[in-house]
């Protein structure tokens, strides 16, 4: 059987709720647990308000609804109140993983990563000390305490993935260490 969808995963391990649905979920995907408990962040229950769980080492996130940046998200630690987090899951990269593929890139959260390190370094540059990247194959994660700098980092990514030649440019105007 073949690795499942992160973003599957990810539902499932909040399903199952705890320790334990995050190891079931790493036995299905070939993502770490730092992923699986970083995306099972981003499952909604349906009908439920404001995402707020638990994850292994007591730590949670809350989500604030800017639904302009879909299919991004933005997040609050609750551990750490004024620290956010931008985040992009692999199910929304791959409509769009042949536009890197052309480029010699692959389309996973390093790809997204250096379209992140474009726009900033080129739309942004004035934010760019207050933000940091963490990705990993199956998400991108921006990081600050600048809240609307990653908003904007989101509206501006949101654009790249609605539009193709956008999203070949930004690639384009990037160094190739960005990519990896």
């Amino acid at each position: 059987m073949g690795a499942a969808p992160l973003g599957e995963v990810c539902a499932h391990a909040c399903a199952r709720g705890g320790n334990e649905g995050v190891e079931e979920a790493e036995e299905r995907t070939s993502c770490g647990a730092q992923s699986v408990h970083a995306l099972s962040l981003a499952v909604r229950n349906l009908g439920a308000g404001p995402i707020v769980r638990p994850v292994a080492y007591g730590r949670s996130m809350t989500e604030h609804e800017y639904g302009d940046l879909a299919p991004l998200r933005l997040f609050e630690y609750d551990h750490r109140p004024g620290h956010y987090c931008l985040m992009l899951t692999d199910d929304a990269m791959v409509p769009v993983e042949d536009v890197f593929a052309k480029r010699g890139y692959e389309g996973c959260g390093y790809g997204w990563a250096g379209v992140a390190r474009v726009v900033v370094r080129k739309r942004m540059p004035e934010v760019e000390e207050r933000l940091g990247f963490d990705p990993e194959a199956g998400m991108f994660v921006a990081y600050g305490e600048d809240a609307d700098a990653l908003r904007r980092l989101g509206a501006e990514l949101r654009k790249a993935l609605a539009d193709r030649a956008v999203l070949a440019g930004l690639i384009e105007a990037g160094e190739p260490e960005w990519f990896d």
